[in-house]
């Protein structure tokens, strides 16, 4: 039977039997409009001489399958794309961290990163020893503040303790004569900070080293 494409008028030739008994969904091969295409059960091609003399009649109609229209993979991908600008943008800061080479790239497009810290200081910062259970011990202590004018999250502190290397106890070599040998985080009881305001911090115990020299508390 001849069927024709309601959009653009192109005609096709195509069997009866590939349009089933209740009919099917058709592509036109020309401008890809689908139809449903009901099949002619009172006519058939080869009785037909006209369908001799018709030259456009060269292509099958694609029969359609019942695939998504193409603006549904569009509206995916940039679904897609949203997601992961919105990531990039609103988790930068994290980003960062575990990634510094990438604070240039967001320098370049105009997006501050804002590093843990920022906009509070350390001071007073020292050390004070004790002794429990025969064992010496110190504790780091000092005090935060902060000295913008925005209230600021209060990250981990991570202290680290700085010296010679006593007995093969060298976790990284820093510098000539010169490792670090104890680290560790301390989590602050506060969560954020007020603008002009501080807090004191202490951290818990830690076994004294006695080739230890200095101590460096950073956020």
């Amino acid at each position: 039977m001849i069927v024709r494409c309601p959009e653009c008028s192109k005609r096709y030739a195509i069997d009866d039997k590939a349009l089933l008994p209740s009919g099917r969904s058709v592509k036109c091969a020309s401008c890809a409009h689908v139809w449903h295409q009901a099949p002619d059960v009172t006519y058939e091609i080869a009785e037909n001489p006209a369908i001799q003399n018709l030259r456009d009649v060269t292509l099958p109609p694609q029969l359609h399958k019942g695939h998504w229209p193409a603006w549904v993979g569009w509206a995916f991908f940039g679904s897609i794309v949203v997601v992961f600008l919105t990531t990039f943008i609103f988790t930068r800061n994290a980003i960062v961290s575990f990634w510094p080479q990438s604070e240039a790239l967001y320098a370049m497009v105009g997006l501050p990163v804002e590093l843990p810290g920022m906009g509070l200081t350390l001071a007073n910062t020292s050390t004070e020893e004790k002794e429990e259970n025969g064992v010496a011990m110190y504790i780091v202590q000092g005090e935060i503040m902060n000295t913008s004018d925005r209230v600021k999250d209060l990250p981990v502190l991570k202290v680290s303790l700085v010296g010679t290397s006593e007995k093969g106890k060298c976790l990284q070599v820093i510098a000539k004569d010169k490792c670090l040998l104890d680290k560790w985080e301390h989590h602050l009881a506060k969560s954020h900070l007020l603008p002009g305001e501080q807090v004191h911090f202490e951290t818990s115990p830690r076994p004294r080293i006695q080739s230890a020299n200095s101590v460096i508390v950073a956020f």
